[in-house]
Formats: structure tokens, sequence, C-alpha cells
């Protein structure tokens, strides 16, 4: 459709408030689903810091672990060979070689000591640890299930008002053909600066915009205008309403 020509004055605020009523009731129906996109942003950043912390700390705890069981097997290793010089003793015939053994023994029940205490250290280490990277898990366990539900309700958030939102594209498009490209320009400026009020009444001298009253010259000069006003103070488009 051509734009019309010699648009009157009233035919081009109606059909800027129609315009203004379609991006409003766009902007509702789209406002659910954007609302749940900003949610959905939020949860896969919390995911990514989550999984920055257990790369971080996972390492490490394999790191006690393996230090863990070393200490194990060392401990398993000392206590065998305590259990070997004890055997020993039963068959050695003179005192210095019972001697030799028994320091031997000492020296080992020492060194499975300071083992043992390592061990104890480790072990209050690594169960702190292990619990820190389960709580970890089962946080981005949690997100991630957030993140797949909040999907599915985008999803079917936009399934179910696509046809309503398509709808309402037609008829901006059709308003807008019907308008000069230079006032859309303007009027979608104004739109997106102002809250989404581009044109607002001017109810006894004040913008009902940003409810500033106008000069009583303004108003009459509002009323006898064959084109659009715009307040002096906000920008929006005035029309006077009768």
């Amino acid at each position: 459709m051509a734009v019309q020509k010699n648009l009157s004055i009233k035919d081009k605020i109606e059909l800027l408030l129609k315009l203004q009523k379609i991006n409003q009731e766009n902007y509702v129906l789209l406002e659910d689903i954007d609302s749940l996109g900003r949610e959905l942003e939020q949860d896969r950043r919390k995911y990514e810091i989550k999984k920055n912390q257990y790369d971080k700390h996972f390492p490490y705890l394999q790191k006690i672990e393996k230090e863990y069981e070393k200490l194990e097997k060392d401990i398993k290793e000392i206590s065998e060979k305590i259990a070997k010089g004890e055997e020993a003793k039963k068959k050695i015939r003179t005192v210095k070689e019972f001697k030799a053994i028994n320091k031997e023994i000492e020296y080992l029940i020492r060194e499975s000591a300071v083992k043992e205490n390592e061990l104890l250290s480790k072990s209050s280490g690594l169960e702190f640890k292990r619990d820190k990277i389960q709580k970890i898990e089962q946080q981005i366990k949690e997100i991630e299930e957030t993140i797949a539900l909040k999907n599915k309700d985008i999803e079917a958030l936009t399934s179910d008002r696509q046809g309503m939102i398509n709808q309402k594209l037609k008829e901006k498009e059709s308003l807008e053909k019907n308008l000069p490209s230079s006032l859309i320009k303007v009027f979608n400026r104004i739109y997106h600066n102002r809250e989404q009020k581009a044109i607002v009444p001017l109810l006894d001298q004040v913008c009902n915009g940003c409810h500033i009253k106008i000069p009583l010259q303004e108003k009459f000069d509002i009323q006898k205008a064959d084109d659009v006003s715009f307040c002096p103070y906000c920008s929006r488009i005035l029309y006077v309403q009768e």
C-alpha cells in the first residue's frame, strides 16, 4: 500500500496512537520471553563460574588423593617390613644380630608413625576437598536442570505467542505504510528513548509524558498546527485530547 498523501494532523495522530499501542502490546508479548532469556543468561554465567571452580579444585583433589594413596602404600610396606623383622628375630642366634634387627624395627616403627601422622593430616584435607567438590557438582547439576527447564519454557512460550507476535508485526507494517517514513523514524527514536511513550496527550497544558506544564501559547499553537507538535521539554509528540 502506498503512503497516503495529504494526511490530516488528526489522521497522523490516530495512526501514531495505533502504532504505539501495537508496539506496547508486542512488547508485553515479548517481555516474558525476554525476561526468561535474561534469567537463562544469568544461569549460564552461574554455570560457567561453578564449572571454573570445579576445574580449579578437582586437580588439587586428585593430587591429594594420589599423595594419600602413596602414604597408605608406604605404611603398608613398612608394616610388612616390621612383620618380617619380627619373624626374623625368632631365627637369630647372636645378640649382635638381635640388636641390629631391633634397631631396624625401631626405625621402621618411627617412620610408620610419621607416615601415619601425615596420613591423618591428609585425611582431613581430603575429606574437606571431596565435600567441596561434591557440593560444586551438585550445584552444577541443579543449574543444568534449571537451564534445561528454562529452555523448554522459552520454546513453549515462544511457540504459544509467535502467532500473536507475527500478527502484531503485520499490523505494525500496515500502519507504517500509511505514514511518512521521516515521521516513523522520529516516532521510533522517541519511543525507544522515552519509556515506550512517543505520543502523549496534552491535558490542561500539562504534557502527559514528562508532566511539565507548557506555556498557554504553546497549547494554542498545537491546537492550530497543521503537522505534529512536540513537547518543548521531553520532545514527545503531543496532541490535544478533546
